[in-house]
């Protein structure tokens, strides 16, 4: 099927991907012996727009499938990049789309995979992904990363925690950080994120790369400061007379 359909995609060493040995059982406990895996490009159709597309990694199998199986993280990515894309809230256009992707699921399942999938994010604002673009991040440096957050209506300004994505897989050499940021009222917000390449090369960055999320704060607690410049300078001053 891959050959058929995506001719001259390269079935890669499973090494790549991770570095432990991989047992593939199928639910009725058979194994499926598989060759690699292929990075494949995923989308589901949309009945207003064309849909955006998400990398999955696939596992190749020599067995033959009557259909190949995406899985629930694949699924899940879809469905929240049609949401911050500005569907309706209702989920209608989700729904519509995920009918015509899937055309043997019904209804009333696909309604409760849409909420399951929607609800499973109530303790986050939005995730945070890079732009529409690539960006390359040059070796040795930090590039700060201007991101889209699709925060929903939010009333004021508000500080949130960037968390980074602890599960993507992004290019060895690429460090990112927590770091306090804050999102401006509205529906949505221009969010910069640090990058860092720590390696001794280039490194790009793909579009819409899903960098982190941004956690709801229930409360900011000030705290009070005692600067201490004053001693620092005199003590300064002191030890430049001194010498």
């Amino acid at each position: 099927m891959l050959e058929e359909t995506l001719p001259g995609t390269a079935v890669k060493d499973i090494s790549e991907l991770i570095n432990v040995g991989l047992d593939l059982t199928a639910a009725n406990g058979t194994k499926i012996p598989f060759i690699g895996w292929a990075d494949v490009r995923v989308r589901h159709p949309s009945p207003t727009k064309e849909g955006q597309e998400v990398h999955v990694p696939l596992l190749v199998t020599v067995d033959r499938l009557e259909m190949p199986i995406l899985g629930y993280n694949g699924i899940e990515e879809l469905v929240k990049m049609d949401s911050q894309e500005g569907e309706s809230p209702s989920g209608f256009g989700i729904l519509s789309s995920l009918k015509a992707a899937f055309v043997d699921g019904g209804e009333s399942q696909l309604e409760a995979l849409i909420n399951l999938i929607q609800a499973s994010d109530d303790d986050y604002l939005c995730g945070v992904r890079t732009p529409n673009r690539d960006t390359v991040i040059p070796r040795g440096q930090a590039v700060k990363v201007s991101c889209r957050a699709n925060t929903s209506p939010v009333l004021t300004n508000l500080p949130v925690l960037f968390e980074p994505d602890e599960l993507s897989q992004w290019p060895t050499g690429l460090k990112i950080h927590e770091t306090l940021k804050t999102v401006k009222k509205g529906s949505v917000s221009r969010v910069d994120i640090e990058v860092h390449n720590t390696s001794d090369h280039n490194i790009t960055l793909p579009h819409l790369t899903l960098l982190g999320r941004l956690p709801l704060i229930k409360s900011v607690t000030p705290m009070e400061v005692k600067l201490a410049s004053t001693v620092i300078v005199k003590n300064l001053n002191l030890n430049l007379l001194m010498t």
